[in-house]
């Protein structure tokens, strides 16, 4: 069965940069006339996008283990060593290695209710570090890079529209729409992996304060609910003050 699940994938795979070559040697000739390496640059976001794209279905399908995110991940760190995002990278390694006993996955599977986690541990240890660290870390940088794409392409084509960036310069084009769509292709993923907003995290006040403050909260509730549903008369003495 997995030796059937990997030809599938490698052939999807396959196709997929066999789509983008051609896709790439349509567009080439269509740059104007700009030197190679203009024309160049052109492509380097979609190979950057099939190159992730690549290595994320290697790691989801086939028996890597995490190790390819790993060195991605420790050549951002080495690069910046306070680079986020490279240790998120590393940490799938982790997911893959210590599985349930993973601090990650003992840390998460805290805000989940027992059918939620259930679910949870039922899932690929990609899909539960996509879900876990990458979701709950990124979401909202990526959707905020997502307007800032869709601004700048706003931009471009208007300044298009109003002949002050000519035909002859589709780079200008050609560049932020590449973004744009790798921006919102990025988020698409992330909302896929996404858990249902109503049941995702449940409140767990335990950790944040002690057990008897929230014994005396409950008590207070309880009390102050019995006096708001009794009959209590109040009564409002009003004096007049001497000029």
């Amino acid at each position: 069965m997995k030796v059937v699940r990997y030809l599938v994938t490698t052939v999807i795979l396959l196709a997929l940069w066999a789509a983008y070559i051609f896709g790439a040697g349509w567009i080439w000739p269509r740059l104007g006339e700009y030197v190679v390496f203009e024309k160049a640059i052109a492509l380097i976001v979609p190979s950057l996008v099939m190159i992730g794209f690549t290595v994320g279905w290697l790691e989801r399908f086939y028996s890597l283990r995490g190790r390819l995110m790993a060195l991605f991940g420790r050549v951002l760190m080495t690069i910046s060593g306070r680079s986020g995002f490279g240790r998120s990278l590393v940490k799938l390694r982790e997911w893959h290695d210590k599985g349930e006993a993973g601090e990650d996955f003992v840390e998460y599977s805290k805000q989940l209710e027992p059918a939620q986690l259930t679910e949870f541990k039922r899932k690929n240890p990609f899909s539960q570090w996509m879900i876990a660290e990458i979701v709950g870390k990124y979401e909202n940088n990526v959707q905020g890079l997502a307007y800032l794409g869709a601004g700048i392409l706003i931009l471009f084509i208007g300044l298009r529209g109003l002949q002050i960036i000519g035909r002859n310069d589709p780079l200008f084009i050609v560049l932020p729409l590449e973004i744009e769509f790798t921006i919102i292709g990025l988020l698409g993923l992330l909302v896929f992996y996404k858990p249902e907003e109503g049941s995702r995290i449940k409140v767990d006040l335990s950790r944040v304060l002690p057990t008897q403050e929230i014994e005396s909260l409950t008590k207070e509730v309880r009390e102050t609910r019995q006096e708001l549903s009794g009959d209590r008369t109040l009564e409002v003495h009003i004096r007049r003050s001497k000029s």
